[in-house]
């Protein structure tokens, strides 16, 4: 009977693992176009929609072996409207012991 509730609990995850998937991946789109660059609104990633981000390895690594991906958004870095990296240093290095403590 253990084997019968592990495959339940396979099956109860799967629309949760994508929707997580999607929702990241989703969350990469607008920061980047929040940043200036619109690629991923152009190509339609940002979306909640699983199969826009959905990769077949990824999926079957994720339910195989605990550790998956999706679809990597496509961005242009050339577009932004300031260059990533450029937060103050007194930004990071107060975010860094915070970080560390999560």
């Amino acid at each position: 009977m253990p084997f019968l509730s592990d495959i339940l609990m396979l099956l109860l995850s799967l629309p949760v693992m994508l929707m997580a998937l999607s929702v990241h991946e989703s969350a990469h789109g607008y920061a980047a176009y929040r940043l200036g660059d619109p690629t991923a609104r152009n190509l339609g990633r940002i979306t909640l929609n699983p199969i826009k981000h959905f990769d077949l390895f990824g999926f079957l690594s994720m339910l195989v072996f605990h550790i998956g991906w999706a679809k990597p958004v496509p961005i242009n870095a050339r577009h932004f409207k300031t260059p990533v990296g450029t937060s103050p240093s007194w930004a990071r290095q107060a975010l860094c012991p915070i970080s560390a403590w999560l």
